[in-house]
């Protein structure tokens, strides 16, 4: 069974890989609450016909709501692009794709084309553009929810084709202005309002696969850990808006305030809100990687130190021991001294000898013990015979010592 508890950064207390929620069973109930939400309200425009929303906006207006929403997208973008591989970060940048499709999308046709044009973008013209850039970002969404991560080979062959499709529209649209009228994607009319509410059927269907695609990738991503809480409410409202979209295909041309643009505003709102969510779990992260660096320095300062203290010790211990050996040697040789008398020299010098070798010896394993490939491998040991050492070693200090 999924483990439902908190993930919390050890740094700042803040929510980890989770998300904003503080454990899945309350994110999916949320975003199930949501769904039901968003299909209710569906079926009530439906029924009710009510769509449009008795507002409508200036172009000034609508064009600042075209920009923010594509940087909410790419701000999105930015923060999924910055999760680490190891983290789980190739699905997550499939999400950033498909986020900085629609950011960038949003500001091209919706925004940048308008100004360029000097007039709104006609109607079917704008839905196309629309279904162009809502379709491939589905698309990219749909690879990222799957079960197993698409190869690189796929990614590669994805961006060749987004950037031919991409590239031929926007060459047509350069090279022939007028021949969106024969592939407009709602029954050719003069009446805006039937251009709203009368999409082809494969638009239709298009729409109806992206919008189930996310919702169930979205959830089952979400059980197993895959995805940030965020992203689970964020996906609820882009599968909601699919639906919207199945029903009344958007234009990036339209002026009004639509039921779906509420459902698109949601969905930007919760992008904007999670991109902010994760860059602080981000810099949390990295914060905690600083302090475990720092602390790793620290400690290899503190071992240098204790290295060079060591070799200190060494030098002084093996001083005493040499000199004593060269100062019994002299003697030895100025010939003074009496072949009866020699003996006790010879052995104090052969114990002297004796002491460096064993401090050797203390030298090698150490360096031995700092090899990687070295294991410690405890038995057991009587007291008795490690107070015999002790005291054996206590016999070779001189004096009081």
């Amino acid at each position: 069974m999924a483990d439902s508890r908190v993930m919390v950064s050890s740094a700042s207390g803040l929510p980890g890989s989770r998300g904003m929620i503080r454990d899945r069973a309350t994110a999916e109930w949320i975003a199930g609450t949501l769904a039901a939400g968003v299909l209710l309200w569906l079926a009530f425009s439906l029924f009710t016909d009510w769509v449009h929303i008795s507002v409508d906006l200036s172009e000034r207006v609508r064009s600042g709501e075209d920009v923010a929403s594509s940087v909410a997208r790419l701000f999105a973008a930015l923060a999924l692009g910055l999760v680490p591989r190891e983290e789980g970060g190739r699905r997550l940048h499939w999400l950033a794709a498909g986020f900085l499709v629609l950011g960038l999308g949003q500001l091209a046709f919706g925004y940048v084309q308008p100004v360029l044009q000097g007039g709104p973008t006609p109607i079917a013209e704008g839905r196309l553009e629309a279904f162009l850039v809502r379709g491939l970002a589905g698309l990219i969404f749909a690879a990222a929810l799957l079960p197993v991560m698409p190869p690189r080979i796929t990614a590669w062959a994805g961006v060749t084709v987004s950037a031919v499709v991409v590239g031929g529209y926007v060459l047509a649209e350069f090279a022939m202005g007028d021949w969106m009228a024969a592939l407009a994607v709602a029954d050719r009319s003069s009446d805006a309002a039937r251009l709203l509410t009368e999409p082809a059927w494969w638009v239709t269907l298009a729409y109806i696969g992206l919008a189930f695609t996310a919702a169930v990738g979205a959830n089952r991503q979400h059980r197993v850990g895959n995805l940030r809480d965020w992203l689970l409410i964020a996906l609820v409202f882009w599968a909601g808006s699919l639906l919207h979209d199945a029903l009344w295909p958007p234009s990036y041309s339209a002026i009004g305030v639509t039921t779906g643009d509420l459902l698109r505003l949601a969905f930007t709102v919760s992008v904007a809100v999670g991109a902010v969510i994760e860059l602080r779990r981000i810099a949390a992260e990295r914060a905690r990687l600083l302090a475990a660096e720092r602390e790793y320095s620290n400690r290899l300062a503190e071992l240098s130190q204790l290295r060079a203290d060591f070799n200190a010790m060494v030098i002084h211990e093996l001083g005493a021991p040499a000199s004593t050996i060269r100062n019994f040697t002299e003697v030895l040789a100025s010939g003074g001294i009496r072949p009866t008398d020699q003996a006790p020299i010879l052995t104090m010098i052969r114990g002297e000898s004796e002491r460096m070798l064993a401090l050797i010896d203390d030298v090698q394993s150490t360096a031995a013990a700092e090899r990687e490939e070295f294991s410690v491998v405890p038995r057991p040991l009587p007291v008795a015979a490690l107070l015999a050492d002790a005291t054996a070693f206590a016999g070779t200090l001189p004096g009081e010592r």
